[in-house]
C-alpha cells in the first residue's frame, strides 16, 4: 500500500521559520538615525514574547513530529505581529464635538503635510536584517502550517 504525501515537508519549514521568529524578535528590525537599532522587543515586550513563544513551538514541533503544533504557532505569531494594529482598531473612538473638530484638523494637516513627514520618516529610518528574519520566519511558519494541515 502506497503512503500518501499528506502533511509532508513541513518539518524543515517549521524549524527554519521558528528559528527566524525567535531571533527576529530580538534582532534589530529598524534603524532610526537618532535612536539607533530598534527591535520588536524594544517596541513591545508582550508582542515579542508571543512571537518567541510561537517560534519555539514551531521549532520544537519538527523534531517531536507534532504537526498539530504548527498551526497554533502560526496563528500566535500572526497575532503577535499584528497586535498593535488590533489594539488600535479596537480602541474606543471619541465622537464628541471636540473629537470631531480635532479629527477634521488632523485630516487637513495630514493631507498637506503628510507627504513631507512621510519623506522625512523614510530618510531617518531604514530597515535592518532583523526585519527580514521576522518576516521570513512568519511566512515560513505559515507555509509549514499549511503543509502540515494537508
Amino acid at each position: 500500500m502506497a503512503k500518501s504525501k499528506q502533511g509532508k515537508g513541513w518539518g524543515a519549514l517549521a524549524l527554519l521559520g521558528g528559528a527566524g521568529l525567535m531571533v527576529g524578535a530580538f534582532a534589530p528590525a529598524v534603524v532610526v538615525d537618532y535612536w539607533g537599532p530598534v527591535s520588536l522587543h524594544d517596541v513591545a515586550e508582550m508582542q515579542a514574547f508571543l512571537v518567541v513563544l510561537a517560534g519555539a513551538a514551531a521549532f520544537c514541533a519538527a523534531p517531536l513530529r507534532r504537526p498539530g503544533w504548527v498551526l497554533p504557532a502560526a496563528l500566535l505569531a500572526w497575532i503577535g505581529v499584528l497586535l498593535p494594529v488590533i489594539r488600535n482598531a479596537l480602541a474606543p473612538r471619541d465622537e464628541s464635538l471636540l473629537g470631531q473638530l480635532g479629527r477634521a484638523i488632523t485630516d487637513t494637516v495630514t493631507e498637506t503635510v503628510g507627504d513631507v513627514l512621510g519623506d522625512v520618516a523614510l530618510e531617518v529610518t531604514s530597515l535592518s536584517w532583523g526585519g527580514l528574519l521576522l518576516t521570513g520566519g512568519l511566512l515560513l511558519v505559515s507555509w509549514a502550517a499549511a503543509r502540515a494541515a494537508r
